[in-house]
């Protein structure tokens, strides 16, 4: 239960101490470089992550995702070593693969023990309300500092939205919560954030209760902000950047409305294809290209990932491996809709299919899986609800149990 606790920390300070240095940099233009900061949350948590399922000998699941990541390693590691690629870039390559695996691993661990927790439960209870309303406070002060003229950029990222909404949706006002995350979001207006939160509306037609006219009815206060959203002078300038990309992607200016990432892919993707054996192998860890070659300033500039999960996946295992991740990964993220549907047998978690599907849309847009700790222990809670459905026998007996350690609970699971 300890390293729970701790993990939850960590994902706590994730959602709320970084929002306010997001705002103090953005907002105030304290030039904190607000950016730099997650990557430390990010590695306190695979290091919690990886104690836990070492120093508990939790066994490794036998799911295939496991099976993907440690094909990728061992080729993508084999190689890199063959081409003499060993540098920094090589160190990453090996987090984004081993980052994954023990995240997942542990997330499959963590929902088991989640459901036999009720002291457990309501950590996760607070943390999302925590969440919620420490977004909704630092998005209202940035737009009235954008607004005022004061922000020194145009958006500001956070996660708070993406996760409080699907949670708080089974909570009292849980519509009203939603809704909120979704307005909330928009007017935070990072792109790919506010794609995924789009991902939750047809999801939300499907899982919740009542017929169709129900479904229509809690729907209805979202088009109303869509609708709302039209209203720019209304915003004075609120979703400028929003804005902005539409009008870029109506003139055909992909990179601008992508923020570079377009010519980033078609440089990564013209890398790869020097080689046939980049398309079957991956360019192998430690190998590096240049994003912007025909940009001034730009021509010693190298990145060894892209934006694009799919291309990311491409240059560090080959055409196989986004083909197997996200295979798995979308089906799972089916399966999960469909035993969360009113009636199903995962219905009282179904914040989690949300976030599976919302995080696969995510990952086409920006370079979160290749990162974000966070992300993938959810893929792994994700991963393990649905072997327990599989299985119900051993779902029906994940009753809170606050009597019993973590460690005690589903000792033998996943073995």
């Amino acid at each position: 239960m300890r390293d729970h606790k701790i993990f939850l920390l960590l994902w706590a300070l994730e959602l709320t101490a970084l929002p306010i240095l997001a705002l103090l940099d953005f907002g105030f233009g304290a030039g904190l470089d607000s950016n730099y900061f997650p990557r430390f949350g990010y590695l306190a948590a695979f290091l919690v992550a990886a104690y836990h399922v070492l120093s508990k000998s939790r066994g490794i699941p036998a799911h295939p995702l496991f099976l993907v990541f440690f094909i990728i390693f061992i080729v993508g590691a084999a190689k890199g070593l063959g081409q003499g690629t060993f540098n920094s870039a090589f160190i990453s390559h090996c987090y984004y693969v081993v980052m994954p695996f023990v995240l997942c691993w542990y997330g499959w661990h963590f929902v088991a023990d989640l459901q036999a927790n009720a002291a457990l439960k309501r950590r996760l209870d607070v943390l999302m309300r925590g969440a919620f309303y420490v977004g909704l406070v630092v998005v209202l002060l940035f737009n009235v500092l954008l607004i005022a003229g004061v922000a020194s950029y145009d958006a500001i990222g956070l996660w708070n939205f993406f996760f409080s909404g699907p949670y708080l949706l089974q909570k009292a006002l849980g519509g009203a919560y939603f809704i909120t995350s979704f307005l909330m979001s928009a007017l935070a207006g990072k792109r790919s954030v506010l794609a995924a939160m789009a991902i939750y509306l047809p999801l939300l037609f499907l899982m919740v209760r009542g017929g169709t006219r129900a479904r229509l009815l809690v729907l209805a206060p979202a088009a109303l902000v869509l609708l709302w959203f039209g209203a720019q002078d209304m915003l004075q300038g609120g979703l400028i950047r929003i804005e902005r990309s539409i009008a870029a992607l109506q003139a055909g200016n992909w990179d601008a409305a992508s923020g570079m990432r377009w010519s980033e892919a078609v440089a990564a993707l013209s890398h790869i294809a020097t080689r046939a054996d980049h398309w079957l192998l991956g360019t192998g860890f430690g190998a590096q290209y240049l994003p912007y070659p025909d940009l001034a300033g730009y021509e010693h500039f190298f990145r060894h990932y892209t934006h694009f999960g799919v291309i990311s996946y491409i240059w560090i295992g080959g055409i196989l491996a986004p083909i197997a991740v996200y295979s798995i990964l979308l089906y799972n993220a089916t399966l999960l809709v469909w035993r969360s549907r009113p009636g199903g047998l995962l219905r009282e978690q179904r914040y989690f299919a949300y976030w599976l599907c919302g995080i696969i849309a995510l990952s086409m847009f920006g370079a979160v899986l290749m990162t974000n700790s966070f992300l993938w222990f959810l893929i792994g809670c994700c991963l393990r609800l649905n072997r327990m459905a599989d299985r119900p026998a051993l779902y029906s007996s994940a009753e809170p149990d606050t009597s019993r350690t973590d460690g005690e609970v589903y000792g033998a699971a996943g073995k």
